[in-house]
């Protein structure tokens, strides 16, 4: 196939995988994926499917009507509960945290009755639960931790594949996990083959609990941290980190791991390179400032950026030159259109149609809704036409190529390969690119877009007179490569150590002993005081925020809904918006203007003043900060929804004012209400 460029979509892959096992009667059967959205977006993928008979049917409606009859007339025609009926008439169900607690509740006591044959579940689902089933489904072996991207762990693995299997019923359990050519099989194996997730500490020392022992004058936290199974832990892990330590020193002064002093030098300026072109991008892109758009022609070769950037070794694979196929204009708002008919846009607007080579198992990475990976090498290249945007073109070509009426055909494709390759063979020294005075017409930014190319022109230069070969580089850059893992893991190593003695808790302690001195919970003598009593009770939110929020007098001049909505800053998830995020546009939005309730403003401003003292203080303390990134925590995107919902609004209404689920609105609203029960 050709990518996203213009191919029938058929059944999805697990539409199939689905269909083939309960052909062979393996159902009951558990589908795992990793997000609300992806749940529900692979149990709309199973079109007509059906796996009950009548006298099912009518249990599963009987079961669901009787159940739905606690909830109001208003909340019975929520979407999702409507919505709901349909797939469970079906005999298949979705399970995550953002659903309903009721609907979460019915579509267990359907799966336990047998009665949903098909579940589409993220990993909550195998914690805790006793619902097994005869099959399960990985639909994706990768998940979001909060941080990145990674493969799920052998416990998480073993905790969710051990679904599969029924006491009494089931001889086996059989457990199928999707793959795609994207996936690194050396990670699955190292995941299928490694052992359960030890049982690790997670003692994390708290304001709360500092002021709970210091008001406990039996208590001693220095006691408590040295008797702490996190302490243990650590002590007894000293010998094997004390060791790994000096493998690692002898690994890096081996010289197996070596590093040529002209590598170097090459990678600083490959890193030099991909930060002027970065630079660049924005200046030779915009719409409104270039003539970029004019050069987006059918044929046309341009350059684009890989997502995210080169590694840190400069070895990351990039797109290189590729064909224009078309392109197009999303307008994300209609109101813009008053500005009159010239109005260009911004580049991310601009979604252009590109011929790129890519590795193989490029078409599964574009169905599943990803980005495939650059060509390896380019004898296993593969063209496909994928879909990228304007803000990511790195250079346009002053060469055009002629392409086929065809680009769904494997044949057609590979033609227009043979053309790229037979046109960096002819232009050996670099393909022609586009100049950004003469060409590209840059304007407002003429001046800067000159001193970067200046500066670019440098850099290629001083790598052109670098000695070295493409195929020294690519082996000096592995082992680099290596060196770097090395040094990484001795820095972590060399870490763990200084924590196993306590040292590092110590002076955290004495930090956030001088923190609390500043900010009044406690006297110079270490007596706790008026403040330090308000924050020992509060337990579900950031209890130096509360407690300043409670004596600067802020919570005096609301009203119940206002300050309702106030606090709703201290528990919003994420998810809920409204954290200062970057705009259509680019630009960071202000999460205070954001705010459509005009009376809660100034009140979610003072908040955010209180909480920059707060940070400030802790930095002042010495103590690991990020103050935008503090402020940034206590999200706004509830501010308006408790409000209104104070004012009596009904639950439909509100769930129209976010793109959260229904059950994520209802998750928050207890933490609310758990956060106000001490305070009021």
């Amino acid at each position: 196939g050709g990518g996203k460029g213009g191919r029938d979509k058929g059944p999805s892959d697990c539409f199939k995988l689905v269909r083939t096992v309960v052909s062979m009667g393996m159902e009951p059967l558990i589908v795992f994926a990793f997000g609300k959205r992806k749940v529900e977006k692979l149990a709309e993928e199973m079109g007509t499917l059906e796996l009950t008979v009548h006298t099912e049917r009518e249990s599963i409606t009987q079961i669901y009507e009787n159940a739905i009859q606690t909830l109001s007339d208003d909340d019975q025609v929520l979407p999702q509960v409507e919505k709901m009926l349909p797939l469970l008439q079906r005999g298949i169900a979705v399970h995550h945290s953002g659903l309903l607690p009721l609907l979460k509740e019915l579509v267990e006591i359907l799966f336990q009755e047998g009665l949903v044959k098909l579940l589409f579940a993220t990993e909550t689902f195998a914690m805790g639960l006793n619902m097994p089933a005869k099959t399960v489904i990985f639909a994706e072996l990768s998940k979001f931790d909060g941080a990145a991207f990674r493969y799920l762990s052998s416990g998480e693995y073993i905790q969710m594949s051990g679904r599969a299997g029924r006491r009494g019923l089931d001889a086996r359990g059989t457990v199928v996990t999707m793959v795609d050519g994207s996936t690194d099989l050396a990670k699955v194996r190292e995941m299928l083959r490694g052992e359960a997730d030890s049982l690790s500490s997670r003692f994390h020392l708290s304001y709360n609990m500092l002021l709970n022992c210091v008001r406990t004058e039996t208590a001693n936290i220095e006691n408590l941290i040295a008797k702490s199974f996190y302490t243990f832990q650590l002590q007894q892990a000293k010998p094997d980190l004390e060791r790994r330590q000096r493998e690692l020193s002898a690994q890096l002064a081996s010289p197996d791991l070596a590093v040529d002093a002209r590598l170097l030098e090459v990678h600083a300026l490959r890193a030099q390179e991909r930060s002027l072109r970065k630079q660049l991008r924005p200046l030779l892109t915009d719409p409104k400032d270039t003539k970029a758009v004019h050069f987006l022609q059918p044929g046309r070769l341009v350059r684009f950026a890989r997502e995210g950037g080169a590694g840190e070794e400069g070895e990351a694979r990039e797109w290189g030159w590729g064909a224009i196929v078309s392109y197009k204009r999303l307008r994300p708002d209609k109101k813009e259109g008053k500005r009159g008919g010239d109005d260009l846009g911004t580049a991310d607007q601009y979604h252009i149609d590109v011929l790129l080579r890519c590795d193989a198992g490029a078409e599964a990475a574009v169905e599943a809704g990803g980005e495939p990976a650059p060509a390896r090498d380019e004898e296993s290249a593969e063209l496909h036409v994928l879909t990228l945007t304007l803000d990511r073109v790195d250079a346009f070509s002053k060469v055009k190529v002629s392409l086929p009426k065809d680009l769904r055909s494997s044949d057609g494709r590979h033609a227009v390969l043979k053309v790229l390759r037979e046109v960096e063979r002819r232009f050996a020294d670099g393909v022609p690119e586009l100049q950004h005075d003469e060409d590209l017409k840059v304007t407002t930014a003429a001046q800067e877009a000159a001193k970067l190319a200046r500066r670019l022109e440098g850099v290629q230069e001083r790598l052109g007179g670098v000695s070295l070969g493409e195929e020294e580089i690519a082996a000096g850059l592995a082992v680099l490569r290596l060196r770097r893992a090395a040094e990484e893991e001795e820095k972590r190593v060399k870490r763990q150590i200084r924590e196993g003695q306590v040292a590092l808790m110590k002076e955290e302690l004495r930090g956030m002993r001088r923190v609390l001195r500043r900010l009044g919970h406690l006297s110079e003598d270490g007596v706790i005081g008026n403040k330090g009593r308000v924050a020992c009770e509060v337990s579900t939110s950031d209890e130096l925020l509360v407690t300043e929020l409670v004596f600067a007098g802020l919570f005096q001049d609301l009203d119940p809904a206002q300050l309702a909505a106030l606090l709703s800053c201290l528990v919003a998830e994420h998810g809920f918006g409204g954290s200062g995020g970057k705009g259509k546009d680019g630009k960071k939005e202000d999460p205070v203007a954001m705010i459509r309730t005009r009376e809660m403003r100034e009140p979610v401003e003072r908040m955010r003043e209180l909480a920059k003292r707060v940070a400030t203080v802790v930095l002042e303390a010495k103590l690991p900060v990020d103050v935008d990134e503090y402020i940034a925590r206590f999200a706004t995107g509830l501010v308006d929804l408790v409000f209104d919902w104070c004012g009596g609004a009904k639950f439909a209404d509100l769930c129209k004012m976010t793109d959260a689920y229904e059950g994520s609105i209802i998750r928050a609203m207890h933490r609310l209400q758990e956060l106000l029960r001490p305070i009021i």
